[in-house]
């Protein structure tokens, strides 16, 4: 497995089960629990889901594309975890800051946070765009990075003993804290209140109803106020011996591990943070950052692919015959994404005729040999409905078209040229007014 992959399959777990309403990546209010946020073990942590909802998210998390920090090292890729993508946050040289401009915070590393043996899983950014309320997070995976990978893989392959793979891997999954920014004339009430209102919407089970409830006002700068809440759960039992695992895995020393983490976390975490304004998308553009928004309004699209059939087609046939085309892309393993395929479907009914397209690319397909990925894709275009093309990714995808979660959905004209940024999640609302805007923009 690619270590892309893996940080895929990690990515679509931590959305799952770490900071609720950090992870703006593939929730929709029609995916249920499977994508709902937050811990899984035990504890009151500020967004826990229950362990039914993680081992839902798990048996949904075949592929994806987020990432984790299993050392400093991997802070580039770890961002990612939560939806926020690798530029969002910024490691220095020798590894001891990392900052997340995007949600106007910059962490001082403690000794416990830098070279863990598990993972550190993080990411900062706004909850909604253009919502004005930010989020910075980090949890922990009591597993070495090799042994959660060689897991994952034997849980995607033995589905016969999922169960067992869901028990294990549960309660290794540890909160340890999370920070809100937003404008001052914004209380902490009023934040959980926006907080409860969005679990709502993408149809999230949380443990906690009151995110903010124990939020503690650590910094103020400009028009924004930062909030800290503690999601440590010092009691927890990480076990170190397990019938079925002890044998294939390294379970020794996570315990200690963690409660070095929460000793920092209630003791010295909030003395080494720093404080700016948060960074919205549009103010990225203004100011140069090179962001995945900026970038990709300047992306014209020119490839060659297969259909999943493994018929030829080309981003000209794809674009040019259409006014707008939406690209929706998509994974096999991906709850939300499967969910809103019939909706897609209308929607491709309802625009054809105002010159709108709709392809998928299958993303978690490895290319034309990937017949097990191929196979299930037909199988779901097949239960869903779905009568508009889809295709297999092509070298170079990702330089053209960024993705950190599934789904992830792009708008493109005729010339085959971005517009805009893209829909992180499956939110078929936005995908309707996205392409009545670009249609618009088009014919004035």
């Amino acid at each position: 497995m690619k270590k892309k992959q893996l940080f895929a399959l990690l990515g679509a777990v931590i959305i799952a089960i770490s900071s609720a309403a950090c992870g703006n990546s593939g929730n929709s209010s029609d995916t249920g629990t499977a994508e709902s946020q937050e811990d899984a073990g035990a504890g009151n942590t500020s967004g826990a889901v229950d362990a039914e909802a993680a081992a839902q998210a798990i048996a949904d998390a075949a592929g994806g594309d987020t990432a984790s920090q299993d050392s400093t090292s991997a802070a580039d890729e770890s961002a990612e975890a939560s939806g926020f993508t690798p530029e969002d946050s910024m490691l220095s040289e020798d590894g001891s800051v990392i900052s997340f401009p995007k949600a106007g915070i910059t962490f001082t590393l403690p000794e416990s946070f830098k070279n863990t043996k598990g993972f550190l899983p993080n990411g900062g950014g706004e909850i909604a765009e253009g919502d004005g309320v930010f989020c910075m997070y980090y949890n922990y995976i009591a597993l070495r990075e090799d042994d959660f990978e060689d897991l994952l893989i034997k849980y995607r392959t033995d589905s016969e003993n999922a169960k067992k793979y869901e028990d294990f891997f549960n309660p290794r999954v540890l909160g340890l804290f999370s920070i809100y920014a937003a404008d001052r004339n914004r209380s902490a009430e009023e934040i959980n209140e926006y907080l409860k209102k969005l679990y709502n919407e993408r149809g999230m089970t949380v443990v906690n109803e009151n995110p903010m409830e124990n939020a503690e006002l650590i910094g103020s700068v400009g028009e924004y106020n930062f909030y800290f809440v503690d999601e440590t759960q010092p009691d927890v039992e990480i076990a170190e011996d397990d019938i079925n695992f002890a044998s294939a895995y390294d379970l020794k020393g996570f315990k200690e591990e963690y409660e070095a983490l929460v000793e920092d976390v209630k003791n010295t975490c909030t003395d080494l943070m720093e404080f700016s304004e948060p960074e919205t998308a549009s103010e990225s553009s203004e100011t140069g950052t090179a962001t995945e928004s900026s970038e990709a309004g300047n992306t014209t699209l020119s490839f060659s692919t297969v259909d999943l059939d493994g018929q030829p087609v080309t981003s000209e046939d794809l674009f040019s015959n259409n006014k707008i085309t939406m690209v929706n892309i998509w994974g096999t393993f991906c709850g939300p994404c499967i969910n809103e395929m019939p909706e897609l479907e209308k929607l491709y009914a309802e625009f054809t005729g105002q010159g709108c397209g709709i392809i998928g690319i299958v993303g978690d397909a490895a290319g034309v040999d990937d017949e097990s990925i191929i196979s299930d894709a037909k199988s779901i275009i097949a239960d869903t409905g779905v009568t508009y093309p889809n295709i297999l990714p092509w070298d170079g995808l990702q330089d053209q078209l960024s993705f950190n979660a599934f789904p992830t959905t792009y708008f493109v004209d005729s010339k085959g040229t971005v517009i805009g940024s893209p829909v992180v999640g499956a939110y078929i609302d936005q995908y309707s007014s996205r392409l009545r805007e670009a249609l618009e923009s088009i014919e004035q």
